[in-house]
């Protein structure tokens, strides 16, 4: 509700290589925003439940929890899908980024990688 935006990317269709675009095109979203003094949050988990009821059987919700599922799906899509005709692969919150309270201390790459 304190997001400064929300940002869906949409796909002409729901395929492994539209996943692999949006998350390249959401890459260099994220990278300008932060370069802008933006932070961004992932929050796709509900795209992804969406999804998973529309497209399996066997999804693990129950007739009622599906039809919640649905009615919030349709809510999400009246906002940023209102054709109906684009896929939602991800989405995100953007917010004006303060300045970090501490900075986190990164280990050098080599000493975190295993090799076996």
């Amino acid at each position: 509700m304190t997001s400064s935006a929300v940002l869906m990317l949409l796909a002409d269709e729901y395929t492994p290589m539209s996943f692999l675009k949006a998350g390249m095109a959401l890459q260099r979203i994220w990278i300008e925003a932060n370069m802008g003094g933006y932070s961004v949050q992932p929050v796709s988990a509900s795209l992804f439940i969406f999804q998973r009821v529309k497209r399996e059987e066997k999804n693990g919700f129950n007739d009622l929890e599906k039809l919640q599922i649905n009615k919030f799906a349709n809510q999400l899509q009246k906002l940023f899908n209102q054709s109906g005709m684009k896929e939602e692969m991800f989405m995100i919150r953007i917010n004006k980024a303060d300045e970090p309270s501490m900075r986190a201390f990164r280990r050098e790459f080599s000493k975190s990688l295993i090799i076996l």
